[in-house]
């Protein structure tokens, strides 16, 4: 990640790259080591895909209103949050979770939504963690019959000096959204870690000449 306009310098750049060092390292896109499903990230595991996941232009969004709420369902890695519209509170500092605690109102045919409560694994910005004092306002507003305006406002105040905001349209899409089967075609995080163990085996030692980076002696490879 480039540094840019609004973040904090030196102490605070510091304390970003310690968080997200361990966030990077466990992701299938980091070299290993690979020895138990521990060492790959939320995304790699089906679990937990980013906080603001309208702001991923590839990824699918369904919203659904019932009477008091609002259900927001992304394709990628199939999260569905609930938005309560009735003005209850936030559920408090003391719970978190991947997708944070969401609460919507409208400001006109806008939809606004705010996110708390979001723990340290999830991602808004790549694989870099999220602190829990981070704030992310959303605005949906329907543009005009094809085309949702999206907004995401970031106040990251651990790493950035500033909120800062991303928009881009999504345009509606027809037919139903398709299933994102993760979980059932997720070959690449088992065949990594055979891929781990294989080449930390005695015969890969003698082929190679050496025993692979991406094993530790110390620790054993499992599956979930």
């Amino acid at each position: 990640m480039r540094r840019r306009r609004g973040c904090r310098c030196r102490a605070l750049w510091k304390c970003w790259h310690a968080r997200a060092a361990p966030a990077r390292g466990r992701t299938s896109f980091s070299p290993g080591p690979f020895n138990s499903v521990a060492d790959f990230g939320l995304f790699d595991r089906c679990i937990a895909f980013t906080t603001i996941p309208a702001a991923t232009a590839v990824n699918t969004v369904q919203i659904v209103q019932a009477p008091g709420y609002v259900a927001i369902a992304t394709e990628g890695i199939h999260d569905t949050r609930i938005v309560a519209l009735n003005g209850r509170p936030s559920i408090g500092l003391a719970l978190s979770s991947y997708i944070g605690d969401s609460r919507g109102r409208w400001d006109g045919n806008t939809l606004v939504v705010t996110t708390t409560n979001m723990n340290a694994p999830a991602s808004v910005i790549g694989n870099v963690g999220t602190p829990t004092s981070t704030v992310t306002l959303e605005r949906y507003t329907l543009a005009h019959a094809t085309t949702l305006s999206y907004e995401a406002t970031v106040d990251d105040p651990e790493t950035w000096t500033k909120p800062w905001t991303l928009s881009l349209p999504r345009k509606r899409t027809t037919g139903i959204m398709l299933e994102y089967a993760c979980r059932e075609g997720n070959y690449g995080l088992p065949n990594i870690l055979k891929a781990s163990r294989a080449m930390r085996s005695p015969l890969c030692s003698e082929r190679c000449g050496t025993t692979a980076h991406v094993a530790r002696s110390d620790t054993r490879i499992d599956s979930e």
